[in-house]
C-alpha cells in the first residue's frame, strides 16, 4: 500500500527540530509528515503556547523511552522520530524546496533522489507518493509559485507575468485602488485565473498519460510514485487569488485609517525620500519631511492622550500640504481627509 508524505513548514528557527511523524489514516494508509517544529517563543497567545509545549514534552518523553510509545499509538501515530542529519540548515533547504516542488507537481529527479536517502535511512519504505500539508497558503509562497508555473509551460498569455507582479506589488504594499482601475484590477485577476486553470488542465492531462502508462509496468519505482493532487491545488490557488482580490478591493473602497496612514506615508516618502537618508537634507526639508511625518502620525494615532484639537491641527496640516495631490489621489483617501 502506498505511503502518503505530507511536507510540512520548514521556514522556522533553524535551530527548530526537523520531525518525522508516521500516522495510520482512516483508510488503514500510512502518512509520514515531516515538518520542522515551531518556535515555543513565536508563539502568542499563552493557552497555544502551554499546549504545545505539553505536546511537544510528550512526544520528546515518548521518543526517548520505547515503553511508552503505545501512548501515541492510542491517538493514531505509529511512530515519531527527529530526523537526523549533519547539517541542519541544508536539509531544511531541502525539504523547502520540495515543499515548493510538491505543491507545483513538478518534483525534481535530483530532490526525489535526496529525499529516498533521507528516508531510508530512517527505515521507510520506497513505495510512497509526495504530497504537501496544505496549512494556510502563505502569501509569499503563493506568488512564488505563480511565477514556477510560468516557467514550467506555454499555458499562460504574454501579459500574465506581468498582471502577477503588479498584483504581488499591489497585495504587499497595501495599496489604495482609484474607482476607475478597480475594475482593471478585477480583469487582470481574471486573466490569471484562467492562465492557472488552464495550465492545470494541461498539466492534469498530461500526468494522466504518465499514469496510464505506468499502469502497463510491471513495477513501479520511487520515480514513478503517484503526483499530487492537484485539482484540490487548483482550487487552492483560486481561493487565495479570490481573497487577494477581495482584500484589494475592500482596502480600496473602505480603507482603514491604517491604511490611509501608510498611503500618505508613501506620497510623503516620494516626495523626499525615505526617513533613513534624512541626513543627507539639508535642515529646511528635513525640518519639512519631519513636520508632516509627524502631524500624520498624530492624525491617526490611537493613543488616548491625543486630543481631538491636536488631530484637528494636525488634519489642517496635512490637508495644506498634500492640496497639489488631492486630484491624483484614491476617491476614499481624498473624501477621509478632504471631507466636507
Amino acid at each position: 500500500m502506498t505511503t502518503r508524505i505530507e511536507l510540512g513548514s520548514f521556514n522556522r528557527n533553524e535551530d527548530s527540530p526537523i520531525m518525522l511523524k508516521e500516522k495510520i489514516e482512516i483508510d488503514g494508509r500510512s502518512s509520514v509528515r515531516i515538518y520542522q517544529r515551531k518556535d515555543i517563543d513565536s508563539i502568542t497567545s499563552f493557552k497555544d503556547r502551554i499546549k504545545t509545549m505539553m505536546k511537544y514534552g510528550i512526544e520528546d518523553f515518548c521518543i526517548k523511552h520505547e515503553t511508552f510509545r503505545p501512548l501515541l499509538q492510542s491517538v493514531g501515530v505509529k511512530r515519531i522520530n527527529r530526523l537526523q542529519t549533519d547539517n541542519p540548515k541544508s536539509t531544511q533547504d531541502l525539504f523547502q524546496s520540495l515543499r515548493s516542488e510538491a505543491r507545483t507537481g513538478t518534483v525534481t529527479q535530483k530532490t526525489e533522489g535526496k529525499l529516498k536517502e533521507i528516508l531510508g535511512n530512517h527505515g521507510l519504505p520506497e513505495d510512497y507518493q509526495i504530497d504537501f500539508y496544505p496549512g494556510k497558503y502563505k502569501t509569499e509562497d503563493f506568488f512564488s509559485d505563480l511565477k514556477k508555473f510560468l516557467n514550467s509551460g506555454d499555458n499562460f498569455s504574454d501579459n500574465c507575468l506581468f498582471f502577477i507582479k503588479k498584483t504581488e506589488d499591489i497585495f504587499t504594499s497595501k495599496t489604495i485602488l482609484h474607482k476607475s482601475t478597480i475594475k482593471d484590477f478585477d480583469r487582470d485577476i481574471d486573466i490569471i485565473k484562467n492562465s492557472v486553470n488552464t495550465h492545470f488542465e494541461t498539466k492534469t492531462r498530461f500526468l494522466a498519460a504518465q499514469l496510464d502508462e505506468r499502469t502497463k509496468l510491471s513495477k513501479t519505482n520511487f520515480s514513478e510514485s503517484m503526483p499530487p493532487d492537484l485539482k484540490n491545488f487548483q482550487i487552492a490557488i483560486q481561493e487565495k487569488l479570490d481573497e487577494i482580490k477581495n482584500e484589494i478591493n475592500k482596502r480600496s473602497i473602505t480603507p482603514t485609517n491604517e491604511d490611509i496612514k501608510k498611503y500618505l506615508l508613501s506620497l510623503l516618502e516620494k516626495k523626499f525620500g525615505a526617513e533613513e537618508d534624512s541626513e543627507r537634507w539639508d535642515d529646511e526639508t528635513a525640518t519639512a519631511a519631519a513636520n508632516i511625518r509627524a502631524a500624520i502620525k498624530t492624525l491617526f494615532s490611537t493613543n488616548w492622550w491625543i486630543s481631538e484639537e491636536r488631530k484637528m491641527e494636525s488634519l489642517e496640516k496635512v490637508k495644506i500640504f498634500f492640496t497639489s495631490k488631492k486630484e491624483q489621489m484614491p476617491e476614499a483617501v481624498a473624501n477621509r481627509i478632504y471631507q466636507e
